[in-house]
């Protein structure tokens, strides 16, 4: 698009801006660094151009990164707790706050999926579908310490506010998404793939699940549903009597793909069928997709961590991760 490339132009100017601003865990929270290992493969985020932070197809960046301010580059370890819990605090409930230096991504990407239906109903964003965007990247292209999993940051900062508190507690539950978080400008060229929504619902998105074209159809409000409908969904996932009929979603995992250049083809078709349905039909029609073996190979359990942490939609893919890693020659 004409303003991704202006955008990114713009961000080569400034020649000096280094790639990443690394988490840097010290003292007693040294032991966070422990976790670094420890993120999946792939991470997901949708965005728009009315997000706070901005992302192109060379940078993303958080809210202060995208209005130049200093703290842009200040890690959030460095940070006085209490105001480091304020910032973690407003920005996982998607408060608007005064500063904000973190960016958003999650393993989940029935969570991002639906979250592009609440952009496109919520009056606040009323994004169209053709400036909504789905990218996902290939953690391991990038330093230990990029990205840091929502729980860390809440186990280490909950103690400096209430509010952060009770919204660990509530992700302890079924509202967890798997969300991890960058910080500050991120370098993501030839590490990522950015698509918009508006081409893979022509190339047949609404067909992964029934209810999103209802979701589609949502009417504009100022708080559109977002969190309880994937929590619904889940609950269809892990119900073999809801297992739908795969000869759509099949058709639409196949046609998708093929906005995405080669290395991201085999990702994204099981991001998408993890979505679908965990009917062992559905699995060997999706293992019989038209994958080169370089793709399968690419795709190996030796090669791609998954956490699911009780989310269905990622033991999902973890589970066709695995099949296709058996079928590896």
């Amino acid at each position: 698009m004409v303003l991704d490339s202006l955008a990114d132009r713009l961000g080569d100017l400034h020649l000096s801006q280094p790639k990443e601003l690394l988490f840097c865990p010290k003292g007693d929270k040294t032991r966070a660094k422990q976790s670094f290992p420890n993120n999946p493969r792939f991470l997901y985020r949708i965005t728009t151009p009315k997000s706070r932070g901005q992302t192109t197809r060379s940078w993303t960046k958080s809210m202060d990164a995208t209005l130049g301010r200093p703290s842009m580059n200040t890690d959030i370890f460095a940070l006085d707790d209490n105001c480091a819990g304020e910032m973690i605090n407003h920005h996982l409930r998607w408060e608007r706050s005064k500063t904000d230096n973190l960016v958003s991504w999650a393993s989940s990407p029935l969570f991002l999926l639906v979250y592009i239906f609440h952009l496109h109903a919520n009056s606040g964003n009323r994004s169209s579908f053709d400036d909504i965007s789905f990218c996902i990247i290939d953690t391991t292209q990038f330093e230990a310490g990029t990205f840091i999993r929502d729980m860390v940051l809440m186990d280490l900062y909950s103690p400096y506010s209430t509010r952060l508190q009770e919204m660990k507690e509530l992700r302890l539950g079924e509202y967890y998404f798997g969300e991890y978080l960058s910080q500050g400008a991120l370098n993501i060229e030839d590490k990522c793939q950015i698509v918009s929504a508006s081409a893979m619902i022509k190339n047949g998105l609404l067909d992964l699940q029934p209810e999103l074209k209802c979701y589609a159809r949502w009417p504009e409000c100022p708080r559109p549903p977002w969190a309880k409908p994937v929590v619904r969904l889940r609950k269809t996932l892990d119900d073999e009597k809801t297992c739908i009929d795969i000869e759509n979603p099949i058709r639409a995992i196949t046609n998708i793909v093929r906005l995405f250049e080669p290395g991201w083809k085999l990702p994204i078709a099981a991001s998408l069928a993890s979505c679908s349905s965990t009917c062992e039909s559905s699995l060997q029609s999706f293992l019989n997709i038209d994958f080169t073996d370089d793709e399968r190979r690419n795709f190996h359990t030796s090669k791609t961590k998954v956490f699911a942490y009780n989310m269905p939609e990622v033991r999902h893919f973890n589970t066709i991760l695995v099949s296709i890693s058996k079928r590896n020659i």
